[in-house]
């Protein structure tokens, strides 16, 4: 039987930094509208590969990142959409997310999203024709005071068939450097 203060809200911690006092917060209600806005100025970069001016609202000025396909790193914005626009920006043409659930954690900032997504990976110029992958997602972003993002986790399978298959396709039309 689990103890009842496992589940309180006022339960005392210890650690500076694991204090609920002093980390950031955000309502459901706003971190419900960060998903969705964020959601769409992504999905806006994959158009133009300019994901750098399509998430520029919602970026901190130093933010981490850790995605399932072993990008992982900290630095500037600047810095994590110059990665993006060589990889995932260039090889993917569009990123729809047609439903998804927003989970926020009010007490530590962070909010998640997990659903269904469908791209279309047809590499730089559209080297191959619509190559449409199935693949569900799952983000989870950690904002600061200010509602920037400074943590931003990715999480799907990187060794889904029909993903890799697309992305061999499309490496395979790529090419080759000297």
């Amino acid at each position: 039987r689990a103890s009842a203060a496992l589940f309180s809200r006022t339960q005392p911690t210890t650690a500076a930094t694991n204090n609920p006092s002093t980390m950031p917060k955000i309502s459901r209600a706003d971190g419900e509208k960060w998903a969705k806005d964020f959601l769409t100025a992504f999905a806006a970069g994959f158009k133009e590969n300019n994901h750098s001016v399509t998430l520029a609202p919602f970026l901190a000025d130093k933010l981490s990142w850790d995605w399932s396909d072993d990008t992982k790193g900290e630095g500037t914005p600047a810095d994590i959409c110059g990665k993006f626009s060589q990889t995932w920006g260039a090889m993917v043409d569009s990123f729809n997310l047609p439903s998804y659930q927003v989970i926020v954690d009010t007490s530590h900032a962070k909010v998640m999203i997990c659903g269904p997504l469908i791209i279309n990976v047809t590499g730089p110029g559209c080297l191959v024709p619509n190559n449409l992958v199935y693949n569900p997602v799952s983000f989870i972003w950690t904002l600061d005071d200010a509602g920037k993002c400074t943590m931003w986790e990715g999480y799907w399978d990187q060794e889904d068939e029909g993903m890799t298959a697309a992305l061999g396709a499309v490496m395979a039309k790529m090419p080759k450097s000297e």
